[in-house]
């Protein structure tokens, strides 16, 4: 569940992001809560960490404020300019966010060795 007070704790605890300077209380909560959605909908039985929701939160508006949240939203998969191409990929979630929910996926294979007879 979404506790979105201790999200704020957490994002005073780290190193200061210029992506969150200025932002008002109520956009902070409302991209907060934006993030949390983009994880849950996905994946609906995992243990959303407030990190999760933080690194969630500062990917997306990394992408808009650099364009490239648009050009995905739009279906655009590769630009080019002048010599220069980008090929996105298309994850809706952070990189180290699908990392975290894949060690909660993980299921835990216990090996065995022998020999059938």
């Amino acid at each position: 569940m979404l506790d979105t007070e201790k999200v704020i704790e957490y994002i005073e605890k780290i190193p200061s992001n210029p992506l969150l300077e200025g932002m008002g209380p109520q956009e902070l909560e409302q991209n907060i809560f934006d993030s949390y959605e983009d994880i849950h909908s996905l994946y609906p039985k995992v243990i959303i960490s407030e990190r999760m929701i933080v690194k969630q939160m500062l990917y997306k508006l990394e992408g808009e404020s650099n364009g490239y949240a648009m050009l995905k939203r739009q279906g655009v998969e590769t630009q080019k300019i002048n010599d220069a191409s980008v090929t996105m990929s298309d994850n809706l979630l952070d990189p180290y966010v699908l990392f975290l929910i894949n060690q909660q996926l993980q299921t835990k294979s216990v090996g065995h060795i022998g020999r059938l007879i």
